[in-house]
């Protein structure tokens, strides 16, 4: 039987290509196909650089080529320094979740520097004053940038905030993330013990209301996500794969820990399980709570409106789940997401993406 292709994560939904049948590991959001689109601000944005760069060559169309090379140098270096200095303060003092672009911001603007250092040296003019005024300029965009327009930001911000809580009060899958993680993940990731810890134990079901204890060998929790739905039931194929007498996998809950105040512990699923050592080697789960996407769109199709996109609700949902775990200390590194084509998925494909990406 032919093995999943395991790929990259991509950083955009539609890079997927479902006919290779690609599984990967999210490991930050996906952008949904629907989002991928230039605003108007970033049209005026672009239309407002090149009406004042053809404003800026108009006015040095009759100069020397000396002082020409002079002033596109001291515009580089201007350019370079005063973003390249703003950057580097922000990267020693800014917020920890900014530092990637603002270290790329930095990058950026050191070559735009050293493209400026380069023309003012090749047009052979005093470098000094240059470097002096793009200090004094960059002195005066912090005083200003910083305080006196701190009001006009602060507005711009409130109001970029009240339009993504809009927005995640109309989304279905911001609310099913949030109630999934609090409810199931976290006090299932409490409850798993690292690998310094040892193996987590785990209350097993071998029957109906029968248990047995059992070892976990892996402190991963995985968390498979179909990228669409088609009304396929996934309660039904949970079912078939853990139903008695001979489940493909064995449902169990990892035993509370001492001084675990979270909620009590939950089912969760368990591959490859040896009855003999009394121990597993995988674990995961399905979160059958984003069905409800499926029915609130055929809820609103009845009713003829269309306002519900199921693959964008799922791609807002392992979105918020993915930034709920990397900010939580307690599913921080221990908490897993795979992302699955559409359903319905074989039970090999889980098999498989677990116990690898488990070693």
């Amino acid at each position: 039987m032919l093995s999943p292709n395991l790929v990259p994560s991509p950083e955009q939904i539609s890079n997927i290509n479902e006919q290779q049948n690609p599984i990967f590991e999210v490991t930050s959001p996906l952008e949904p196909v629907s989002q991928r689109r230039v605003d108007t601000k970033t049209i005026l944005n672009i239309v407002l650089f090149f009406v004042l760069l053809a404003i800026s060559l108009g006015l040095f169309g009759s100069v020397s080529r000396n002082i020409l090379l002079h002033s596109f140098g001291a515009a580089f270096l201007i350019a370079g320094i005063i973003p390249l200095i703003l950057t580097i303060w922000l990267v020693l003092t800014g917020a920890s979740m900014f530092r990637k672009m603002n270290i790329l911001k930095t990058v950026i603007s050191s070559i735009i520097l050293i493209i400026g250092i380069i023309l003012v040296t090749i047009a052979n003019e005093q470098n000094r004053p240059i470097v002096g005024y793009a200090l004094f300029a960059t002195a005066l965009l912090m005083i200003i940038t910083k305080y006196f327009f701190f009001v006009e930001d602060e507005q711009i911000r409130i109001q970029r905030l009240e339009r993504e809580l809009r927005k995640a009060k109309q989304s279905a899958g911001m609310g099913m993330a949030l109630s999934y993680f609090y409810k199931f993940i976290v006090p299932t990731a409490a409850n798993i013990r690292s690998l310094d810890d040892g193996s987590t134990p785990i209350d097993m079901e071998i029957a109906r209301g029968k248990f047995e204890e059992y070892q976990l060998n892996n402190g991963k929790l995985f968390v498979i996500v179909p990228r669409d739905l088609d009304g396929s039931d996934m309660k039904i194929f949970l079912k078939r794969i853990s139903s008695l007498p001979n489940p493909a996998v064995m449902q169990g809950k990892p035993k509370e820990r001492p001084g675990n105040d979270t909620h009590r512990p939950m089912f969760v699923y368990f591959l490859e399980c040896n009855t003999e050592k009394k121990e597993c080697n995988g674990l995961f789960d399905i979160p059958t709570i984003i069905s409800s996407c499926w029915d609130r769109h055929k809820n609103e199709q009845h009713h003829r409106r269309y306002t519900v996109n199921v693959a964008d609700e799922i791609i807002i949902f392992q979105n918020q789940l993915i930034s709920l775990i990397n900010e939580h200390p307690i599913t921080r590194g221990k908490v897993r997401i795979l992302s699955f084509p559409s359903l319905p998925f074989r039970f090999e494909d889980i098999k498989y993406a677990v116990t690898q990406l488990s070693h």
